[in-house]
């Protein structure tokens, strides 16, 4: 089996165990503003820190790495930038889409050894699911990428994530304000 049919054949059953379980008592009133995880692709992954700046929006650094890809493509280590919006589906499972940009470094075919500067465009698309009784959401994206190179080119490395995320409140961690609020 391909690895773009496990990948889809997961995410269909992770959806589907996800919308048909049942909520715990203790829901989130308040979802801490501040996120750290990691996101594992098929080809690599990386680390992600992510803030929303208002209930519905969110910014999130992305630092992927890559060890290529069976189509050809070579190393990538990649910084990114996106802006999603957040649409709650259930009390603990929403839909978040974005763009952004990145810059790093591709070696573009695995059988040439040179290594080149990039910048391109993101896109994501995915779905996130909150624990109700602990900050950890789990999520699943695709991510699509553009690199301009000497033209416009799409960049297959990193493109399907599966992420694991620690949601926190930085003044808690100073004592300043309660970050836990559920009821």
């Amino acid at each position: 089996m391909g690895a773009l049919k496990k990948i889809g054949l997961t995410t269909i059953l992770l959806t589907a165990a996800l919308l048909g379980s049942k909520h715990a008592e203790a829901q989130w009133d308040y979802r801490p503003p501040f996120a750290a995880g990691i996101r594992a692709c098929p080809d690599g992954g990386g680390a992600n820190l992510r803030y929303f700046a208002i209930d519905n929006l969110s910014a999130e650094v992305q630092y992927n790495i890559s060890g290529g890809t069976k189509g050809g493509s070579g190393k990538s280590s990649m910084i990114g930038l996106l802006v999603q919006f957040h649409r709650s589906l259930t009390s603990n499972l929403s839909f978040f889409i974005g763009a952004g940009a990145h810059s790093g470094t591709w070696q573009r075919y695995k059988d040439i050894s040179k290594t080149t500067s990039v910048f391109g465009f993101d896109a994501i698309i995915g779905v996130e699911y909150i624990f109700p009784s602990v900050p950890i959401g789990i999520s699943i994206d695709a991510k699509p990428s553009f690199n301009y190179v000497t033209g416009v080119t799409l960049f297959p490395n990193n493109t399907f994530g599966l992420g694991v995320r620690y949601y926190f409140d930085i003044a808690a961690l100073y004592g300043t304000e309660k970050a836990d609020k559920r009821e």
